[in-house]
């Protein structure tokens, strides 16, 4: 965090939390949610929030809603999966063996 902090030039970050909390707590709530957002667009291979997906598309037929909720579970715990729990870089940010979207 103290990294992206000094990359974006936020220089009021204090690595004390018990002073200006409020402050540090906004900038470390926009840094995670950018974070979720580039994940997830990543994920899904879209170019903004507006694209469609290119890879990971959801099945085309009509589906149950607890058929599209499971789909939508399991395609965000393997978001987790890659993004939150990977071990490293590689594992993170390479894996590329998904079916594309047509």
């Amino acid at each position: 965090m103290k990294y992206e902090a000094t990359r974006i030039f936020r220089t009021s970050v204090n690595e004390n939390v018990n002073e200006n909390y409020d402050a540090d707590k906004d900038f470390i709530v926009s840094y995670v949610d950018a974070y979720i957002v580039e994940a997830v667009l990543d994920y899904f291979g879209m170019d903004d929030p507006l694209s469609s997906p290119t890879r990971h598309c959801p099945p085309s037929q009509p589906q149950t809603k607890d058929e599209k909720q499971s789909w939508a579970m399991m395609e965000f715990c393997e978001i987790v999966k890659t993004y939150v729990w990977a071990k490293d870089e590689k594992t993170s940010l390479c894996q590329e063996s998904v079916v594309e979207c047509m």
